[in-house]
Parts: structure tokens; sequence; C-alpha cells
């Protein structure tokens, strides 16, 4: 509001000093406005696309922040069961190792026995039973022996395979310090991105806001044409044609009058006229019959003609390849004023066309149905 009330105040500075050109310096400023405008999208343009790659690259980053964190729940996983083998071997070989240190005792007590049956059957006496007795005690002694044997293998396998469980279970730990780290690492970058598309939509938003003001600036320039032209010519505006009006052009009607989106997007312009599809360097005809009130260059519209119908109307053709009539030229009806150029911004052949109304656009497809 603030930059309407600066241009209203600019304009009646203007019409103090100029008079009678305060109109077409309004129209003017209208045509900065609208080129600013359309700068002003195509940067939007611009953001929208590094939105839409940034959030793109955030739901990488969730992605491969998902995959981590189920790499970790995995290692985690594994570095329990591991824990649980240990333990579990840790036991088996404390019990077993207290198994052979018992039957180690038991055969120091056999050897001890079998010494002292030795003795007496050597020294003492020669009662059989003695060599019965030793030969028992030898049986059970190399009983214990084999055990004994079976039992260190058993122990040795047994601190091999927690050795084993040990290196595995330092080998996840360290995947769970390196995964945690890439995890933080990657949620660092997430943070960051999702930061810089926070900026790019408060820029969007500005844009959009800039427009906004652009727009009121537009509508109270053209408030005030129309207030200007009234107060000069209102009393002797009929706001008919006598003979009706014709087509300028014929073909495709490819963008209407009104509000348009613009690709899809939630960005919005708005179009004073319509923009008519013809083959370049169509004949471009006067639609009713008055004088050329502008016939040059105009910014956004091309090699523009301008005609004052002289009953409150004006009819405008833009983006010409070429004009065939010059400023206050009386034109007849149906009269060719121009041939058909390309509007670049829609890369399509055609003429741009608009009726006004005490300086202010209306819907051209009212008068032309």
């Amino acid at each position: 509001m603030k930059s309407t009330t600066c241009i209203l105040f600019i304009l009646f500075l203007c019409f103090s000093s100029i008079g009678a050109d305060i109109t077409q310096t309004s129209k003017e400023r209208i045509a900065e406005l609208e080129k600013e405008i359309q700068n002003t999208q195509q940067m939007i343009e611009e953001l929208l696309t590094d939105k839409n790659m940034q959030k793109n690259t955030i739901y990488t980053h969730i992605k491969k922040l998902k995959s981590l964190q189920a790499q970790v729940d995995g290692y985690r996983s594994q570095k329990y069961e591991t824990e649980l083998d240990i333990d579990s071997l840790k036991s088996t070989i404390i019990k077993n190792e207290q198994y052979f240190d018992e039957n180690k005792d038991i055969l120091n007590e056999l050897i001890e026995n079998l010494a002292y049956v030795h003795y007496r059957s050597a020294f003492l006496d020669h009662n059989p039973l003695n060599n019965w007795m030793s030969r028992g005690l030898q049986l059970c002694a190399h009983s214990l022996l084999d055990n004994l044997d079976s039992l260190r293998n058993f122990l040795a396998q047994h601190h091999d395979l927690s050795e084993q469980k040990e290196e595995q279970l330092r080998k996840l730990l360290s995947n769970i310090e390196y995964t945690k780290s890439n995890y933080n690492t990657i949620l660092s970058k997430k943070e960051a991105d999702e930061q810089e598309l926070s900026f790019i939509e408060q820029i969007e938003e500005q844009y959009r806001h800039q427009i906004s003001s652009l727009e009121e600036g537009i509508t109270a320039l053209e408030d005030f044409i129309a207030q200007k032209e009234a107060e000069k010519y209102g009393k002797e505006y009929t706001f008919s044609f006598n003979d009706g009006i014709i087509w300028p052009v014929h073909g495709e009607i490819l963008q209407r009058y009104g509000i348009h989106t613009i690709n899809n997007t939630n960005a919005t312009i708005k179009s004073e006229g319509i923009y008519i599809q013809t083959p370049y360097g169509s004949p471009v005809k006067s639609i009713a019959s008055g004088v050329v009130a502008f016939a040059g260059w105009f910014e956004n519209k091309g090699n523009l003609v301008i005609i004052d119908h002289q009953n409150g109307f004006y009819s405008l053709y833009g983006f010409n390849d070429k004009l065939a009539v010059h400023k206050e030229q009386k034109i007849g009806q149906s009269e060719v004023i121009a041939y058909s150029g390309k509007n670049y911004l829609m890369d399509t052949d055609g003429l741009y066309f608009e009726i006004r109304k005490l300086g202010k656009a209306v819907d051209p497809l009212t008068y032309l149905n």
C-alpha cells in the first residue's frame, strides 16, 4: 500500500507539471510495473526450481538416514546376540575348567593310590588282590587322562571361539560408531538444507508480496487514468459501436482475459487482453473506425497500435511484426493497421488484443462475441 500511495503522489506532481501528458506517463509506468511483475515471476520460477531440487536433496538425506538407522539397529542386534554368545562361552569355559581341575585332582589321587598299591605289591606282600586293584586304578587313570585331553581340546576350542566373538564384538562396536558418525553427518546436511529451503521459501514469499504490491500499483494507475479520461471525455462518450465490431484476426485463442496460473505453480499473472494465434505476418484489421492514438514500440507489447474509437473505447493490438499506420491517422473499420508477429514470452505467432473502456481493460470477448 505504501508503494501505491507513493505512485499516486508522484502522479499528482506530474499532473501538476505536465498537464495533459499525465495519462501517457501513467500508461508508461503501468508498462514498467508489468515488466517488473514479469521479471519477478521469472525469479519465482527459478526459486521454485531451486526449491524442488532442495526438497529432493532433503528427501535423499531422509532415505539415507533411515538406511543408516536400520544399519545401526542391525549392528546393535548382532552386538546383543554376540554378547550373549560370549557370556555363554565364558560360563561354559568356567564350568569345564572347574571340571578339568576336579579331574586333575582325582587323577593325582589315583596316581598316589596306584603308587601305594604298587609299593605294597612289590615290597610288602604279594596278594593277588593288589594286582587286581593296580590294574583297576590304571584303567581309571587312563580314562581320566583321556577325559582330561578331551576337556583340554574342548577348552582350547571354546577359548578360540570366545576370542573370535570378542573380535566380532569389537568390529560391531566400530561399525556402530562409524555408522553413527555418518548418520550425524547426513543429519547435519539435512538440517542445513532445510534451513536453505526455509530461506528460499521466505524469498519466494517476499517476491509474491512484491508482485501483489505491483499489481496494486497497476490497479491504482489504471483507476487514475480512467478517472482522468472520464473527467475529460465522459460526457461525450456513447459507449457503443454503431456498426458493431469485427475480429482483428482469425485464429485460436491461446490466452484469455483474467488471472492465469503459471506453469502449474501457485504463481499467477493477470492478462488484460487475449492472445489470438494466427500465422506470422497476417493482416491485422481495426475492429471499428477511429483515430490512431499510438503507433510504435511499447515495452511488454512490442510493436503496438492503439486506436481511439472516440466513444469511450480504445482497442490495442500488440506484438506486431510491422505497423501500417501512424499516430493521429483516421482509420475505418476493417482497415489493415499492422501485420502480426510473435509473442516471444509465449513463443507463439499471433496477436495480443485488448479493449479498454475509459482507459481500463475489459474482457474483449464480451464485445467480440
